[in-house]
């Protein structure tokens, strides 16, 4: 388990390098003692006999309420001169929080006790000692003290701090000439109130050879998971961990792991501890290095406070782990070392030259694996027309092509591209059907596939309409978990080619007409052919496009004119958007004349250039009918009412009413409604003066005869003009008594 570690200030310590980078011999003074200098081993000599403090941070035993006492021989390593014994603190309580694991103590048990460890030590060994002392209430002191038995004691530093941060202390201690066994012990020297039994926290002590790092490997195919066998092609994964089994805190801590060229890193792999870090060098802990000749290395810079530039410190007693993964290139009967190297140096030596341990190699062998590998043939047809329903044909074969392996869980994958549409999903033949896994791609789970053995993944579809020319290609892969010597030929490609649909529709035949009322009449015709399939049709009245509709064969127009003839012709089209060549026979109509109530018109004059409206928009009693230029606004839509306010004008008599809900108004003679030149305008219905007679003209307009007065509307003058109101006027057969109809949407 990694132990986080506070940031610390290390204590100066002077050394006097002698030697080499392998050997140093060296003097450490504190306090007013000088130890004589003492022929020490380097660095590396430390993992060999490796010393350190039992229970560095009072972890044991676990303490289930918030403090206590345990007698001397209750807590492994430690002893203490204090009568209570030694006091433990759980980690928060009166807000104390412990700088390492869960557990602390307090020094000042009940008096100004000593609390103290030995160790076995050799003579001329080079003991580092580190420490994290605070206050309780206020300043505290206490002494570090070091020497050959728990009577012989030298003060080797004293410590004070107060309440506001842990602080770190750290030194080192040469082993005299003849000193087997070396003690570590602190004593209380004093509290910030006085009070004996309130003082001094104590945590995370070393004491021993220093640190020593340790790296070893795994590594596990992840093709297929618990083999121990190898071939090209296969995905492994390596996993180092470099652990720190000494005494102290390992600085500038880093691991640097060359791969042959036999490896292919797997980008986007690697992670220190499970977190991942980036291939790409200076961004975070780790980068990958691609070198010559496919060969490769990792870099990654370990533990607490570790940057992109520098490796952190590893305490003692934790542990990292990097992984990776990589896949198997070597050749068959290769052997693929894996030797990586963690460095470390010790940081109460910064002078001497970073340790190297190298992890033992981890080696895999490749065997023999089956070659499994795919061929296309061609689509048939190969050529394919967009839109065309009729199935092309792809087939694809999968071949164990080894002469020995059997190639294990062979499984093929499909991908469709876009504008290929399904028949037949693909199945292998003599198999199963495959497995559909997305709207373009499918998996083919062939099982094992004996040495020279083949099988057929058949398929059948088409180009959509819309697909642009070109090629139209589908993929199949093969895999297997029996490895692959020869990647090469694990893909092939059916490729067909889509061209674009140019044949048009043929002609509509059979147009006729049914249903003919004053305002709407149904269309029907026979459905033509189509290579890719009709799609819709246009509809034309008089030469002229009035609708398009989807691929049915009934159309209704609405809205039309009563005593009207309309002439209407059709064509087919596909989805290429080809047109059949000629129009469909003409079906001639001519609507009654009768008008529907509910169905609204734009009465204009001449033509459609100037509309009958209501000089107020909405209209209300008194607004004057009168011409504006034609819009689609309400107060020039007109309804023909059989009824309405409660009078019924005789058959082929109409209530001219606006476009306004529960609206009770109609056109009406203003006062002598006998006379002619009287104006119109809307008002309340009430009787004869407000019925109007429309009568279809020889030219397709019509003319309005009012019941009371047997006059015609007429627009004054045969001069239309903005606000020019209609008025009554003899019925005279002349043009400025025709009024065009044009029915429109309420």
């Amino acid at each position: 388990m990694k132990r986080a570690k506070l940031a610390v200030a290390i204590a100066a310590i002077t050394f006097l390098v002698l030697a080499g980078a392998t050997s140093a011999s060296a003097f450490w003074s504190a306090s007013a003692n000088v130890v004589s200098t003492v022929k020490v081993a380097s660095l590396a000599d430390s993992c060999s006999s490796v010393t350190s403090v039992q229970n560095a941070s009072f972890e044991l035993p676990v303490i289930t309420q918030s403090w206590i006492y345990i007698p001397n021989g209750g807590v492994p390593g430690w002893v203490s001169t204090d009568p209570s014994g030694i006091e433990i603190w759980q980690s928060g309580f009166n807000g104390v929080v412990a700088p390492v694991g869960n557990q602390f103590v307090e020094l000042n048990a009940t008096t100004n006790g000593t609390l103290s460890q030995s160790i076995a030590s050799t003579p001329g060994q080079i003991l580092q000692w580190s420490l994290l002392h605070r206050g309780r209430a206020g300043v505290d002191t206490m002494q570090l003290l070091i020497g050959s038995s728990a009577s012989n004691l030298v003060a080797i530093r004293t410590i004070s701090d107060g309440t506001s941060a842990w602080g770190r202390y750290s030194g080192a201690y040469v082993v005299p000439a003849g000193q087997t066994s070396t003690y570590l012990a602190f004593r209380a020297i004093s509290t910030a109130t006085g009070d004996l039994s309130v003082g001094n926290f104590m945590d995370d002590v070393s004491f021993g050879s220093g640190p020593c790092l340790t790296a070893a490997s795994t590594v596990s195919n992840l093709t297929t998971p618990g083999s121990t066998v190898y071939h090209t092609g296969d995905l492994v994964q390596y996993s180092t961990q470099v652990a720190n089994i000494g005494s102290a805190l390992s600085y500038k801590s880093t691991l640097s792991a060359p791969l042959p060229s036999s490896l292919t890193y797997k980008a986007g792999s690697l992670k220190i501890d499970g977190a991942s870090e980036s291939d790409a060098a200076g961004d975070d802990l780790a980068e990958y290095t691609a070198g010559s000749g496919g060969t490769g290395t990792i870099a990654a810079r370990l533990g607490l406070n570790a940057t992109a530039a520098a490796g952190g410190t590893i305490a003692q007693g934790s542990s990292t782990t990097v992984t990776f993964q990589a896949v198997v290139a070597g050749a068959v009967g290769a052997v693929i070392h894996y030797t990586p190297t963690a460095n470390y140096v010790s940081g109460l030596a910064s002078q001497w030259v970073a340790t190297s341990v190298v992890a033992a190699d981890v080696p895999i062998s490749v065997v023999a694996g089956a070659d499994v590998g795919m061929t296309a043939a061609t689509p048939s047809p190969a050529t394919i027309t967009a839109g065309v329903t009729t199935p092309s044909t792809w087939s694809f074969t999968a071949r164990n092509n080894d002469g020995s392996a059997i190639a294990t869980s062979v499984v093929v994958h499909v991908t469709t591209p876009t504008g290929y549409v399904s028949t037949t999903a693909p199945a292998i033949t003599g198999g199963a059907a495959c497995t559909i896994t997305s709207t373009t791609t499918a998996d083919c789970t062939i099982g094992s596939l004996a040495a020279g053995v083949s099988k057929i993944i058949t398929m059948h579809g088409y180009a959509a309409a819309g697909t642009p020319p070109g090629a139209l290609s589908i993929v199949a892969t093969v895999t297997s978990t029996s490895g692959d010597s020869v990647a090469s030929n694990d893909s092939a490609t059916g490729t067909a080619t889509v061209v674009a649909d140019t044949t048009p529709p043929g002609n509509v035949t059979n147009l006729a007409a049914s249903g003919t009322t004053g305002s709407q009449t149904t269309l029907t015709w026979t459905a033509p052919t189509d290579n890719a399939g009709v799609t819709g049709y246009d509809i034309y009245r008089g030469g002229v496009l009035i609708a398009s509709v989807a691929n049915v064969t009934t159309f209704t127009n609405t809205l039309l004119t009563p005593s009207t003839t309309y002439t209407y012709t059709v064509k087919a089209k596909d989805a290429a958007g080809n047109v059949s060549a000629l129009f469909s026979n003409t079906a001639t109509v001519k609507t009654s004349a009768t008008f529907t109530s509910g169905v609204y018109y734009r009465v204009s004059y001449p033509g459609d250039t100037w509309c009958i409206g209501t000089s107020a928009s909405p209209a209300v009693t008194g607004s004057a009918l009168q011409l504006a230029a034609c819009d689609t606004t309400s107060s020039q839509k007109w309804d023909f009412l059989s009824s309405l306010n409660g009078v019924n004008p005789p058959a082929g008599n109409f209530l001219m009413a606006p476009d306004i809900l529960n609206t009770t108004l109609g056109w009406d003679v203003i006062g002598a409604s006998n006379v002619n030149g009287a104006k119109v305008d809307v008002t309340t219905v009430t009787g004869m003066a407000q019925e109007w007679k429309p009568v279809a003209d020889a030219g397709g307009t019509f003319h309005f005869i009012n019941r009371n007065s047997a006059k015609c509307l007429d627009v004054n003058g045969n001069l239309p003009s903005a606000g020019l109101q209609l008025q009554q006027v003899t019925c005279n057969g002349s043009a400025a008594q025709s009024f065009t109809l044009t029915g429109v949407a309420p």
